[in-house]
């Protein structure tokens, strides 16, 4: 006889949870580019996350013949290393077995295999609090709720500030300004006319990402770890108003971030930026500005919903310095992010089915989804705990990446 929770099984649940990542990755352009651009790492064991980076170089000399260069061959110290914590995330149903009666049969209200079991998948990555939330918008190092945060971009970019004398209220993080052409801080407090800022107190993955801020390295080089922070409220731009009206010189603004984020791609096409995403505001301001200066033609015969005359779409982006630029409505307001997919890795913990003798599979690889997934029964609650976690940590290299945002002074 068939149960009440056949539907409900730890097997058909395993089975939901990879159905809705493949759907969510599949439609969201964000974690469709990780797929495609393999940032996700499976299998990543270990108490802790860490890695070196090539903090400093090897200076070449010029010699005489038959000139004694033993000294070149003294040792040198040439990275440092990262660390992180891992990270989860969670998202869990409560099922009483009351909930269970009703909802079975013909006459059900809601079939939860059908409805609330996908949908608490589905949140888990894309709603506000998820995963997909939590990479655009977190800091992790002001994060104040329970448990360990994923640390999302905003922990290796500076958030949005207020600066008093160089001192940030956003984050604990001070900001001085910043000189791109000599790669160093002009170690005063930002002002209204810098370009860019840089962080002086604010570190990532417990190094600093303050101009020249890596020790213990030879020859460090000065933008080590170190991201690029356009000030878009710069009263500098050519052409901006005197409110510093972004949406008068947006094209100026991004073709900056772009130029700056290209400097490593010279030699390494793989480095150039490849991950442009504008949050709603800085989208139409980006639209507007194409829309005024493009004009296109199109014959009466292939006017389609595909082939508007006029506007800009906002389901496929708009391609501006070399990149199509993307909407992600969970970005922070008036922001934009770019930067090199090839310099940022998910890293998962192995994963684990629970199979129906209630005894544990471990799922390697790819095949295994992103979600780890288990029901229980709970005698005190006389009910079923349907859970999903995402157990894992994001890590970027920030000087591969930058952000625009607004700085007030």
């Amino acid at each position: 006889m068939a149960g009440i929770l056949d539907a409900l099984t730890p097997t058909t649940i395993a089975n939901y949870a990879r159905g809705a990542w493949d759907g969510v990755s599949f439609n969201t352009w964000f974690f469709s580019e990780m797929k495609k651009k393999g940032v996700f790492a499976y299998d990543v064991g270990g108490d802790t996350l860490s890695g070196p980076i090539e903090a400093g170089r090897y200076l070449p000399q010029t010699t005489a013949p038959g000139q004694d260069i033993s000294s070149m061959f003294v040792p040198k110290v040439r990275h440092t290393t990262w660390n992180f914590s891992w990270g989860e995330k969670t998202n869990g149903l409560s099922i009483d077995r009351g909930l269970l009666r009703r909802n079975t049969g013909d006459q059900a209200l809601v079939r939860l295999k059908d409805t609330e079991i996908p949908a608490l998948f589905r949140d888990l990555l894309i709603a506000q609090g998820g995963l997909l939330s939590d990479i655009l918008t977190q800091h992790g190092g002001s994060y104040a709720g329970p448990g360990l945060p994923i640390y999302g971009f905003p922990s290796a970019l500076l958030p949005t500030g207020t600066t008093t004398s160089g001192a940030a209220t956003s984050a604990g993080a001070a900001i001085n300004g910043f000189n791109p052409q000599t790669e160093a801080s002009t170690g005063a407090a930002a002002a209204a006319t810098d370009l860019e800022i840089c962080a002086t107190t604010h570190t990532y993955g417990g190094l600093s990402l303050a101009p020249g801020g890596i020790t213990g390295v030879d020859a460090a080089q000065a933008d080590a770890w170190q991201p690029v922070m356009v000030n878009g409220s710069s009263s500098a731009w050519t052409g901006a108003s005197a409110v510093n009206d972004e949406a008068d010189v947006i094209e100026v603004i991004l073709q900056h971030l772009v130029d700056r984020l290209s400097r490593f791609g010279d030699n390494d096409p793989s480095l150039l930026p490849d991950v442009p995403l504008l949050d709603k505001a800085y989208y139409r301001f980006l639209g507007a500005r194409k829309s005024q200066r493009e004009t296109i033609f199109i014959s009466p015969d292939n006017r389609t919903p595909a082939n508007a005359e006029t506007g800009y779409s906002p389901l496929k982006g708009i391609f501006h310095a070399g990149l199509m630029w993307r909407w992600e409505a969970l970005m922070p307001a008036y922001s934009a992010i770019c930067g090199s997919m090839n310099k940022m890795k998910f890293n998962v913990q192995p994963l684990y089915k629970e199979q129906d003798n209630g005894s544990p599979l471990r799922v390697s690889g790819e095949d295994a989804g992103l979600m780890e997934t288990a029901i229980n029964f709970v005698p005190e609650r006389r009910g079923y705990v349907v859970s999903s976690t995402i157990p894992g940590q994001m890590v970027l290299e920030p000087r591969y990446w930058g952000c625009v945002r607004r700085y007030a002074f």
